[in-house]
């Protein structure tokens, strides 16, 4: 894994929902974390800018996960719309 120099600025969402803004500002907080302790330890410690690196790629996973999780979400609450309006054969 290539160690990062400094934590990368996320993306601001377009048009963002309350969920993408409060990881827009989760990952905001944490690139000021982390490039707070690297300026205070000093550029040459390797050992914190692989930690952050770690960080940095949990955090993305986790963004997906989430993502993923609301989009199964609206899909259950479209289905269940779906169905309820549907006669027992229309389901078959």
């Amino acid at each position: 894994m290539k160690p990062l120099h400094a934590y990368p600025h996320p993306e601001r969402p377009q048009n963002p929902s309350p969920l993408e803004m409060a990881i827009y500002n989760s990952e905001l907080k944490a690139k000021e974390f982390h490039n707070k302790r690297i300026a205070q330890k000093g550029q040459a410690n390797e050992d914190l800018k692989n930690k952050m690196a770690r960080d940095f790629n949990h955090l993305q996973k986790e963004k997906e996960r989430i993502t993923a999780h609301a989009r199964l979400q609206t899909d259950l609450k479209e289905y269940r719309e779906l169905s309820a309006s549907s006669t027992v054969t229309q389901l078959k």
